[in-house]
C-alpha cells in the first residue's frame, strides 16, 4: 500500500537518493506524475564548504550566459554529485578545481532503470535549455565518474550537437565491469568498508537498499558489461577530437595492509559459499583494479584517437576519487587549458 510519496532528492545526491529518484519514476508514473529527473542544475559551494543547489532553468541559463567558462560533472551509477561540487571550490590540502569557472553545473538523473542513450539525450536537452547548445561559445569541460563517463561519451561521441572542450572520467568502465551484478559488488564493497580498508566510508543502509532493489530493474548496468551492445557501438563511434583525461584508480597502489592477505581473505569470506567466484579472482586478485573496474578497462578508450587520450593512474578506490589530494590535483591539472 502507498502511503505517501517521497519527496524528490534536490539538496543532496546518495545511494539512498539512487533508490528514491528510482522509485519516483516507477510509482510516478503510474499515478501520472511529472518526471522529477534529470535535473540540470548550478552547484555554488560557500567557503565553508557548505553545497547549494540552483534547478530553475531560468536562473541557471542567467548565470551561463554571464560566464565564459562552464564545469559540468556527471555523477557515477553508485554516487553523487556532492562530493564532486564541493571539490570544485573546497579541496582541503590541494587546489580548488573550480576558481578558473564562472559556472560549476551539476547533472542528477535517474541512473538504474534508464538507460545510458536515454540519459545522454537528456543531458543534450537540459544542456540546450540554459544556453549550452551546438557552438555554444563558451568552454565546457566535463568532470565523470563511474558510468557517468559513458554518459558523458554517448553524448560526446553519438548525440553530438554540443561543444565540449575536456573530458575527464575517473574509475569509468570504458570496456565494461567484470561484476556479474552490482549486489555482488556492493556486497563485497559494503565488508571491504566496514573493515576499515576504503578511506571513505559507504552508509551502511544505503548499500543494503541497493543489494535488495537494484537487481530487479537494472537496465544501465547491464549495458555496462563487458561486450554489452551499447559498449560495442559506443566503441565504434567516429573519433570526436575531443581531449580526454583517463584517471584511473589502482588499489594495488595503496598501503600494502590493504592489498595483501587482509583483503583476500574478507573477499572469501563475502563470496556465497565461502569461495571467491571466478571473476573475482580473475579480475580482483590478479589485475589491478578500483574494486568496481579494472585499470584496463577505465583507460579503455579506441585506439587513434586525435588528440591521444591522456592516462594517469592513481593509488585510490572506486569511491574515493574526491576524497583524496592526489586525485583531486589530478583533476584540477586535467582541466588546464595549457594540458593537451
Amino acid at each position: 500500500m502507498l502511503e505517501r510519496l517521497c519527496d524528490p532528492v534536490r539538496t543532496e545526491r546518495s545511494l539512498t537518493g539512487s533508490i528514491r529518484i528510482l522509485f519516483r519514476k516507477l510509482v510516478g508514473g503510474v499515478l501520472g506524475l511529472p518526471p522529477k529527473y534529470p535535473l540540470l542544475r548550478l552547484a555554488t559551494v560557500g567557503q565553508d564548504g557548505a553545497l547549494s543547489y540552483e534547478d530553475d532553468a531560468g536562473r541557471v541559463a542567467d548565470a551561463v550566459r554571464r560566464a565564459d567558462a562552464v564545469l559540468l560533472y556527471v555523477h557515477g551509477i553508485l554516487g553523487d554529485t556532492g562530493d564532486m561540487a564541493r571539490s570544485s571550490r573546497v579541496s582541503g590540502a590541494a587546489p580548488p578545481v573550480g576558481p578558473g569557472y564562472g559556472v560549476v553545473l551539476a547533472f542528477d538523473y535517474e541512473n538504474i532503470n534508464t538507460s545510458i542513450e536515454e540519459n545522454a539525450a537528456l543531458l543534450k536537452a537540459r544542456l540546450a535549455e540554459v544556453g549550452l547548445a551546438g557552438e555554444h561559445g563558451k568552454r565546457l569541460d566535463i568532470v565523470a565518474h563511474s558510468m557517468g563517463g559513458l554518459v558523458a561519451r554517448q553524448l560526446i561521441e553519438a548525440e553530438r550537437g554540443v561543444h565540449v572542450d575536456s573530458l575527464v572520467t575517473l574509475g569509468t568502465p570504458h570496456a565494461g565491469s567484470p561484476w556479474p551484478s552490482v549486489q555482488r559488488w556492493a556486497t563485497v564493497a559494503l565488508g571491504v568498508a566496514a573493515n576499515g580498508m576504503l578511506p571513505v566510508a559507504w552508509p551502511v543502509a544505503a548499500l543494503a537498499a541497493v543489494m535488495g532493489t537494484i537487481e530487479k530493474v537494472d537496465t544501465a548496468l547491464d549495458q555496462m558489461q563487458k561486450g554489452s551492445p551499447f559498449l560495442t557501438a559506443l566503441a565504434k563511434a567516429p573519433d570526436p577530437g575531443v581531449p580526454y583525461h583517463l584517471l584511473v584508480g589502482d588499489r594495488s597502489l595503496l598501503p600494502r595492509e590493504l592489498a595483501d592477505g587482509r583483503l583476500p581473505r574478507l573477499l572469501e569470506r563475502l563470496s556465497p559459499g565461502g569461495i571467491v567466484d571466478r571473476v573475482v579472482d580473475a579480475v580482483f586478485f590478479r589485475a589491478p583494479n578500483d574494486l568496481a573496474v579494472s585499470v584496463e578497462s577505465a583507460q579503455a578508450v579506441p585506439a587513434g584517437r586525435t588528440p591521444s587520450p591522456a592516462v594517469q593512474v592513481l593509488a585510490t578506490d572506486h569511491m574515493s576519487f574526491f576524497a583524496t589530494d592526489a586525485s583531486l590535483v589530478a583533476v584540477a591539472d586535467a582541466l588546464n587549458p595549457a594540458n593537451p
